[in-house]
């Protein structure tokens, strides 16, 4: 499915040119592995490569641009000032504010498409693969479920 959008945006010979023919599926899905399947995502980190001015695209030379556009994303997560939030976010999937500083950041991250939002049969939330494995992100920090809990209520 991902594949199709892709060569909806560039055709396939072009793709062949910018990825190589033997590298083609794999490159697509590293892709749409750290898009997180937005299809937003996919385009904006397609025009990045189509930027470069050697192709075909190599696995060192994609895993440099991912990286790179990866680096942006963690940049806003640390400028955000809201890391023990959206911990929270990353581990339930869950989109629940409970003040004024929770719900603007979770504005900002997901107008900047660090939270991404999808809608299958259930709507949903999760933070963009470039970010999920922040060790900032896997740390001890509790829900409100949790503190209420530890509070007794």
């Amino acid at each position: 499915m991902i594949a199709e959008l892709v060569k909806r945006r560039i055709d396939e010979d072009a793709l062949r040119e910018i990825f190589g023919e033997s590298a083609l599926r794999d490159r697509i899905r590293a892709v749409a592995l750290w898009s997180g399947g937005y299809p937003r995502e996919i385009v904006r980190l397609l025009q990045t490569l189509l930027e470069l001015e050697a192709f075909p695209v190599d696995g060192k030379t994609l895993e440099r641009e991912l990286h790179r556009a990866g680096n942006a994303y963690r940049s806003i997560v640390y400028y955000s000032g809201a890391i023990p939030w959206l911990a929270t976010v990353n581990r339930t999937k869950r989109l629940i504010t409970s003040n004024e500083q929770e719900r603007e950041a979770a504005d900002h991250l997901l107008q900047n498409n660090v939270i991404l939002r999808y809608l299958n049969d259930d709507e949903w939330v999760d933070v963009h693969p470039a970010v999920a494995g922040m060790q900032e992100l896997a740390g001890p920090f509790p829900d409100a479920t949790d503190v209420a809990a530890e509070k007794g209520a």
